[in-house]
């Protein structure tokens, strides 16, 4: 599968749910209800309670995922969206945005592996790698440590898989959502 390159500097979270569900980028930002593609305020619409109602609307289950589970590679490939943070090095996570935060879509994860020498000793084969797409048309690969810092250094720490779970999130989600259904930009 191909990547895909973002519209706007600031629109990486519909971009990347128009690419993991398939759906034209101009039908997301309908669903989306952006107003102002390049206005900064906008970022602040770009959570995960907006992801989750696009979703909801495009009668797509989803569910969210924690890290650990991201790590073990068994998700499905080009279906997990996930929010990156870079608050000490915004260049880490291109392109900047103004709150050092970058929607992705992961390509794939390949666990850490070793195998046992004739002597007995471990020797490590990789630590771990996941590859990202970086809504710029390309990929981009981390190692775990990487992945895990970029992931958990800001808020939310948030990661979801479209095609699994159930149409409807928590009522924290619920809530958000209506907030931001009754907010503009």
């Amino acid at each position: 599968m191909n990547s895909y390159t973002m519209v706007g500097k600031l629109t990486c979270g519909p971009d990347a749910l128009a690419f993991v569900t398939g759906t034209n980028i101009d039908d997301m930002f309908d669903l989306w209800t952006w107003p102002i593609l390049e206005d900064w305020r906008c970022n602040l619409r770009d959570n995960p309670g907006a992801h989750y109602r696009a979703l909801v609307k495009l009668k797509i289950p989803w569910r969210v995922v924690p890290l650990g589970e991201i790590l073990a590679g068994r998700l499905p490939i080009n279906k997990v969206v996930c929010l990156l943070h870079a608050p000490d090095d915004p260049k880490t996570i291109e392109p900047e945005s103004l709150l050092q935060q970058h929607w992705v879509v992961i390509e794939s994860v390949l666990p850490p592996r070793s195998e046992t020498r004739p002597d007995g000793t471990e020797h490590e084969i990789n630590r771990g790698v996941v590859t990202a797409h970086m809504g710029n048309g390309h990929t981009r690969c981390f190692s775990f440590e990487e992945f895990t810092a970029l992931y958990k250094d800001g808020t939310p720490a948030c990661a979801y898989v479209v095609g699994q779970g159930t149409l409807t999130g928590n009522k924290l989600d619920r809530a958000w959502d209506w907030l931001l259904e009754h907010t503009t930009c």
